[in-house]
C-alpha cells in the first residue's frame, strides 16, 4: 500500500501538470517509495484491530437480541458500519501523519509522533481529525456492504453468522 499511497499522495499535492516517472523520481529523492510504510502499519494494524473488535462486538449484540446466530443482511451491515467507524476513529490521526510524512510537508518532524504532537500544539485534536466526515462517508458504507456479502457468502457455504 504505501508505494501506491505515496504516488497517489504527491499527484494530489502537485503543483501542476505532472507525470508518474517525474513523482517516482521525487520520491526516490526523498526517500524512496516505501516512504510511509511504517505509518501505514501504525495506522492500520490498530484500525483494523478496532473494526473487526467493534464488528464482532455489534454482531454478538445483534445475536443476543435477536435470540439466534442467524442474523439478517442488515444486521450484518449495520455491525459492519460499526467497524467502519471504529477504524476510522482510530486510523485518520496516523493517516494524516502519514500522509503529511508521504509528502514531505513536515519539514522538522521525521516521524509519527513528531507529526502528530505538532498538529495538535498547532490546531488541537481537531487538526487530526480534518476529513473525518469524508473517511466515515467513504468507509462506513464500504465497511456494511464487505460484511453484508460476507455473511451471505459464509451462510450459503453452510456457515452461520
Amino acid at each position: 500500500l504505501a508505494p501506491v499511497e505515496l504516488v497517489r499522495n504527491r499527484f494530489q499535492v502537485a503543483a501542476g501538470r505532472t507525470t508518474l516517472r517525474a513523482v517516482l523520481r521525487e520520491a526516490a529523492a526523498a526517500g524512496g517509495v516505501y516512504r510511509g510504510l511504517g505509518a501505514t502499519l501504525l495506522r492500520d494494524v490498530p484500525g483494523v484491530g478496532a473494526y473487526y473488535a467493534a464488528f464482532e462486538a455489534m454482531r454478538r449484540r445483534a445475536v443476543a437480541l435477536r435470540g439466534s446466530p442467524k442474523l439478517e443482511l442488515a444486521e450484518l451491515a449495520v455491525a459492519g458500519a460499526g467497524g467502519g467507524v471504529a477504524f476510522w476513529t482510530v486510523a485518520l490521526p496516523l493517516d494524516f501523519a502519514k500522509t503529511r510524512l508521504q509528502v514531505g510537508a513536515e519539514a522538522g518532524s521525521a516521524s509519527v509522533a513528531g507529526v502528530l504532537l505538532d498538529a495538535v500544539r498547532a490546531g488541537g485534536l481537531r487538526r487530526v481529525y480534518v476529513g473525518y466526515a469524508s473517511a466515515l462517508a467513504r468507509g462506513v458504507p464500504g465497511a456494511a456492504v464487505v460484511f453484508s456479502v460476507y455473511g451471505a457468502v459464509h451462510e450459503r457455504l453452510g456457515g452461520g453468522s
